[in-house]
């Protein structure tokens, strides 16, 4: 930490370049603060809707606190060197990404970067939404300080890439999310950024075009260029990088091989038998009042869970107020965020109801899974008359599958037996 105080610096003079010349990303204790709670009334929709749920401006200030996204993060990532961050939703990684990128600034500490800087971190990231993608192709690379013969020299490969030569004379807004995926990786990769910078948004290409990404990523790193990669998809991330940084509740807590840092995800994983899921995120389209909130999970299967055994949980849902005819969604699929199975508490004939501030707990059985070796994202969701969502947390655990020597010979059927079918289960409140 730097005493509190924000130190940001650039770092490309000649004597920082001549002094560290192969530091490419130098990153030093650096600390994210968010303030969370107290909002003010501001006459939005939201605040209306607040108070006719109860939850008032008094409530609001009650519960305002300060939560660190990110605390005391030091590492540094040499030229030529390809590193991924990986943790679970909510470790802080796409927060350090925005940081280096200058999208938000840290609450402490400071970091470097040295020469041009390229990133991805959302869909129409650096796009201007009215202009063409002919247009933002040229923008974006006078933002990198290139030369207008310098893009042409690049324009037409940059076009090849993404794909996108029918539609370059059309608006950016008008381009569907995947293309605006291909637009925006070609653009940051083809222009010779010393430093590519790329959050998650790559799962939003269809599998052609990842496959192409992880080969020029490759590319890059054989050319010198320095790659930070964000991402869930282990495999990919087995791909493209030598090295990981590991982030759990926005710290540092790993640092090594991607093998030695997937095998100690995968351990932690195994032994985060219990959650709290008040700080997680929550689903985008949720509002800031809640009159339901999950608070915890629990794991309560004893030993490692394998293709054979059972699959028990425990869920925690606080009531803010009173609610009635709910019910809970449990959410199974892939590191990457594909959905595998819905499991419902209707299918046990469980509707659930809340008394003011009251905390139900509901006890899931899985008795059979189909779930192949690997790693999986358990999600919640808690829905109100099937239509309105009262909580729905993303990634509220992570768990892994082993394989059972009895059950090798199905092992290969047993996750497309799983995708989108429904895996029987049993629900029960207390």
């Amino acid at each position: 930490m730097v005493d509190g105080r924000v130190s940001v610096a650039s770092f490309a003079g000649e004597q920082y370049s001549r002094v560290m010349s192969e530091i490419m990303i130098d990153v030093q204790g650096v600390g994210k603060k968010f303030r969370l709670g107290g909002a003010t009334s501001t006459g939005r929709l939201s605040d209306v809707v607040g108070s006719l749920w109860g939850g008032g401006q008094q409530k609001r200030e009650d519960v305002q606190r300060d939560y660190w996204a990110l605390k005391d993060i030091s590492f540094q990532v040499t030229r030529g060197e390809s590193c991924s961050i990986i943790g679970k939703n909510g470790a802080g990684k796409s927060t350090l990404l925005k940081i280096l990128t200058r999208i938000t600034k840290p609450t402490t500490g400071r970091f470097g970067l040295v020469g041009h800087v390229g990133s991805l971190l959302e869909v129409g990231t650096g796009f201007h939404p009215d202009l063409t993608g002919r247009e933002n192709i040229m923008m974006s690379g006078v933002v990198l300080g290139m030369s207008r013969s310098q893009i042409r020299d690049r324009f037409d490969e940059i076009v090849d890439f993404a794909g996108v030569d029918k539609f370059l004379d059309t608006q950016v807004k008008r381009y569907s999310s995947g293309m605006q995926v291909r637009l925006g990786f070609a653009v940051a990769a083809h222009l010779e950024p010393e430093i590519l910078l790329i959050d998650e948004v790559l799962a939003v290409g269809d599998y052609q075009f990842q496959k192409k990404c992880m080969g020029k990523i490759n590319l890059m790193t054989r050319q010198g260029r320095t790659i930070l990669f964000v991402s869930h998809d282990l495999a990919a991330v087995r791909t493209v990088s030598t090295r990981c940084l590991l982030l759990q509740g926005g710290e540092l807590i790993f640092d090594g091989t991607t093998e030695s840092s997937l095998k100690k995800y995968q351990q932690d994983s195994e032994q985060s038998d219990e959650v709290d899921l008040r700080l997680l995120p929550r689903h985008p389209a949720l509002g800031a009042d809640r009159v339901v909130s999950f608070t915890k999970i629990r794991r309560n299967s004893v030993g490692p869970l394998t293709t054979r055994s059972a699959l028990s949980l425990s869920i925690e849902l606080e009531g803010h107020s009173r609610v009635g005819e709910a019910s809970v969604l449990v959410l199974i699929g892939l590191a990457d965020g594909t959905r595998l199975a819905t499991l419902s508490s209707l299918d046990s004939g469980l509707m659930i109801s809340w008394e003011d501030h009251q905390t139900i707990k509901i006890d899931v059985l899985i008795e059979k899974h189909w779930l192949a070796p690997g790693l999986y994202q358990i999600g919640l969701v808690c829905v109100q008359q099937g239509v309105t969502s009262l909580d729905w947390v993303g990634s509220a655990m992570t768990i892994s599958v082993e394989a059972d020597l009895e059950d090798v010979p199905s092992l290969q059927r047993a996750t497309r037996e799983a995708m989108g079918m429904r895996i029987p289960s049993q629900m029960s409140c207390r």
